[in-house]
């Protein structure tokens, strides 16, 4: 009897101070932009205790390739890669003019 008086006591001081702490965070929505190659991007965020959290999901709606790498245990994002076919047969050449000088007497 008395282990589980005890062991409900020690559980009731646990449960108060996990509650205790929780009322401390402070959440927000995120306040500050986010910019992905310099554009302005609605990626959704919030700010808890001075820290900011963004939706992955959002980045990929922005375009960006998101993938969790869990051999590493790391969250990668790069920009996707978009390949276009080349059809233009001159696209190989030099296309510059160099520059010229007509002098007149």
């Amino acid at each position: 009897m008395k282990k589980f008086i005890s062991g409900l006591i020690a559980g009731a001081i646990l449960a108060c101070s996990i509650t205790a702490f929780a009322t401390n965070l402070k959440v927000i929505d995120n306040p500050y932009p986010v910019l992905i190659n310099n554009k302005q991007e609605d990626v959704k965020g919030y700010n808890v205790n001075g820290s900011t959290y963004l939706k992955l999901s959002d980045f990929t709606k922005a375009g960006l390739d998101v993938k969790f790498d869990k051999d590493k245990g790391q969250i990668d994002i790069v920009n996707k890669v978009v390949t276009t076919q080349n059809n233009n047969p001159y696209s190989d050449m030099d296309t510059t003019v160099p520059k010229v000088t007509i002098n007149i007497d």
